[in-house]
């Protein structure tokens, strides 16, 4: 599952990623957000973005919406988003892979994503603040049809 097919991070999310942390009464994660391509890692065999700028509108118990925008290495831009509740159950992704869903939690600290495709891959996502609440951190977890996982780490600074 690539970046491009997951989303975050989505969550570039996820990403990408897509997500962000705190309680469900404070927002102050939502806004823009920049993929920081130095401090990120990426699974093995995946392509390496160009950008990815993700802006969260709401990531609260009650609803999660968002939108990220991935430029890939020839400038092409890809626009996914998500508007939902975050209820832990499979909600469809749009922009992205017909059929790909993303599942969201939100908790006090943090939000967990499960994002799944029509292929049998996921890639579970636990999205984190700093104290300053001026970078996220993503860690990933991508599991391919045939099982084997690999990790990876996205950070994104607020602009």
């Amino acid at each position: 599952m690539n970046r491009l097919s997951r989303g975050l991070a989505a969550l570039g999310l996820l990403t990408l990623t897509c997500a962000g942390a705190a309680s469900a009464e404070d927002p102050s994660f939502t806004g823009r957000w920049r993929w920081n391509k130095a401090e990120s890692t990426v699974a093995p065999g995946e392509a390496l973005p160009k950008d990815i700028l993700t802006e969260i509108a709401s990531a609260q118990q009650s609803r999660v919406q968002w939108t990220v925008t991935i430029t890939d290495i020839r400038d092409a831009k890809h626009t996914q988003s998500f508007d939902g509740p975050a209820d832990g159950q499979p909600h469809p992704v749009v922009g992205s892979v017909q059929g790909e869903t993303a599942a969201f939690t939100v908790g006090d600290n943090s939000m967990q994503a499960v994002f799944r495709n029509p292929a049998g891959e996921s890639d579970t996502v636990m999205c984190t603040l700093s104290n300053d609440r001026r970078k996220m951190t993503c860690r990933g977890t991508v599991v391919e049809s045939k099982g084997r996982s690999s990790n990876y780490i996205d950070v994104y600074d607020r602009l």
